[in-house]
């Protein structure tokens, strides 16, 4: 929606200089290590929990490749894939509301 295309514009980046612009977060957070916490794949097998994981076609942060890995290591997790990149969820909430609303509903049957 065009007010939250304008809440983020506002408040998600900051000007440095004159012409640039940067993500107003840790960028620490987006290495591997960066929040101390290292490489957690070793521990999805332990994951109890329902799970529900999204990507975007197109991300880099979420490659689909991953994301089917991610799937089998976490039993019974259930994944869905968005078009765009790693913004799907500003790119098209029609469509992830759905189905975070599908998955949040069936973890009241599983209880």
């Amino acid at each position: 929606a065009p007010h939250v295309v304008a809440h983020l514009a506002a408040h998600a980046v900051r000007e440095r200089g004159p012409g640039d612009w940067t993500f107003r977060f840790d960028r620490g957070v987006l290495s591997l290590g960066g929040d101390g916490a290292g490489d957690l794949r070793a521990r999805f097998p332990a994951v109890r929990c329902p799970t529900f994981v999204g990507a975007g076609a197109g991300s880099w942060v979420m490659p689909v490749a991953e994301l089917a890995q991610l799937r089998a290591a976490i039993a019974g997790a259930e994944t869905a894939v968005f078009p765009g990149a790693h913004h799907f969820l500003l790119r098209c909430p029609e469509r992830l509301g759905p189905a975070l609303r599908a998955f949040l509903d069936g973890t009241r049957k599983t209880r």
